[in-house]
């Protein structure tokens, strides 16, 4: 999770409680209607403040957890009972259910943050890139290889040159560092930054080099070429796969340059992804580029089926530290990736307690997500899942919960909110956000 924090694009701050009993060690959550006994909630995360403990976790496992069998068959009638209720803070009315038919058990998942390629590897992963793409005659990996990290301090020689040579060099520096983790190549014709257990952004140029290099590779490979261009349709990748637009490779549908992405990452980059990992495109941009049009997708991990929670580039406040998902992928050929940025699907995940085969249900989850709320806030919600959702515990620790989560809107303010609680303990907690879209 500590490399992540070097890209994320969304700005974490404190902002006015829209919880209540936050601090409290104990809260209870009264159900009026008589259908559930009184669930009593934990506060578990605040107790973890060196990290994540499987001890303390486990020992705060709400006890009002039903089988996730159960959950299945009860869930058709739990939605129509949430949508029907007044809850009197939260309203379900339209809110779009998502299933979680693939879901036999759960955990919590933690990470080694400092996992990372060996120097060699790291050097060899670079090599074989340059080769994939035809560069050999044209980069010098020996020269342009250099690292972002702070292991090794910039060469005060170094300080008036040009971005990126300022910057260390690997191969002059080769038996300094401990790790591949952050070296990184910028040039004209190619950008890949490294980020651990692989690449975090990468650009071939292909974009830049179509719009007369008005940005560089190192740029594009975070979207820059698009910032200027016009917005064709923008949507869920389930709705809009079948429409087909004019590429640079020619007419291509969405779903056949989707394909092509995902088998890309299946590949590795330069690794492949991590047991149980496996991944699926959220959402589709098409924009206008000159004469032809691109595709941008949001790609997000699953785990054993179940997504990992995602956010697109925006604005985010949330009294918690999170750690969202966040992956672009950019095409202007259509059979091919062009540019990418974001989490990379080789990072190891951890099943760090027992597997759990109860959880709390969807409207056991609801009931305590409207009794958290403050008195004085409501929120409209538009959707529900179950997704993983990170957070970090710490500065530099962290761990990936089973939630539900309730997006919607908050009408205090019209922000974007999503509420999630922990589908093993009940500790809610929650995010509000603007996107760059809206």
């Amino acid at each position: 999770m500590k490399y992540d924090k070097l890209h994320v694009f969304f700005v974490i701050c404190i902002i006015s409680v829209l919880f209540v009993g936050c601090r409290s060690k104990q809260k209870e959550n009264g159900f009026d209607d008589g259908k559930y006994k009184k669930i009593s909630v934990n506060e578990t995360y605040s107790k973890m403040s060196r990290g994540f403990d499987a001890g303390i976790y486990s020992e705060n496992l709400n006890e009002s957890r039903i089988p996730i069998s159960q959950c299945k068959e009860i869930y058709s009638d739990e939605v129509k009972d949430v949508q029907s209720k007044d809850f009197g803070k939260i309203d379900f009315s339209s809110a779009v259910f998502g299933s979680f038919e693939e879901l036999e058990s759960v955990t919590v998942l933690t990470q080694n943050i400092y996992d990372a390629m060996s120097v060699e590897d790291g050097i060899q992963a670079f090599e074989n890139e340059i080769k994939k793409l035809h560069l050999e005659k044209t980069v010098d990996l020996k020269k342009e290889l250099r690292d972002s990290g702070s292991e090794v301090a910039e060469n005060p020689d170094d300080q008036g040159e040009p971005y990126p040579y300022y910057r260390p060099s690997v191969f002059e520096n080769k038996d300094k560092f401990s790790s591949a983790a952050f070296f990184f190549i910028a040039t004209p014709d190619v950008a890949i930054q490294m980020n651990g257990l692989g690449f975090y952004s990468f650009s071939d140029a292909t974009i830049p080099k179509y719009l007369d290099n008005q940005v560089s590779p190192a740029l594009d490979a975070f979207g820059a070429s698009f910032e200027e261009a016009e917005v064709v349709e923008s949507g869920i990748f389930s709705d809009l796969k079948d429409k087909s637009y004019e590429l640079l490779n020619g007419s291509t549908t969405i779903a056949e340059s989707a394909d092509c992405v995902l088998k890309y990452f299946q590949e590795g980059t330069p690794l492949a992804i991590a047991d149980d990992i496996s991944l699926e495109i959220e959402k589709v941009t098409v924009y206008k580029v000159k004469d032809i049009y691109a595709y941008a997708f949001d790609i997000t991990r699953k785990y054993k089926g179940i997504s990992f929670s995602y956010a697109s580039a925006g604005n985010y406040s949330s009294p918690r530290m999170m750690a969202h998902d966040t992956k672009q992928v950019f095409t202007i050929t259509g059979d091919s990736v062009n540019a990418y940025w974001g989490t990379n699907p080789a990072k190891k995940m951890k099943s760090s307690i027992e597997e759990q085969t109860s959880i709390l249900s969807m409207e056991q989850a609801a009931y305590i997500a409207d009794t958290a709320l403050a008195k004085n806030v409501q929120a409209v919600i538009s959707s529900v899942d179950f997704q993983y959702v990170s957070l970090y515990l710490t500065d530099n620790d962290g761990a990936t919960f089973p939630c539900w989560k309730f997006s919607g809107k908050s009408t205090r303010d019209n922000r974007n909110i999503n509420i999630y609680v922990d589908a093993l303990t009940g500790e809610t907690f929650y995010e509000t956000f603007v996107n760059e879209n809206n």
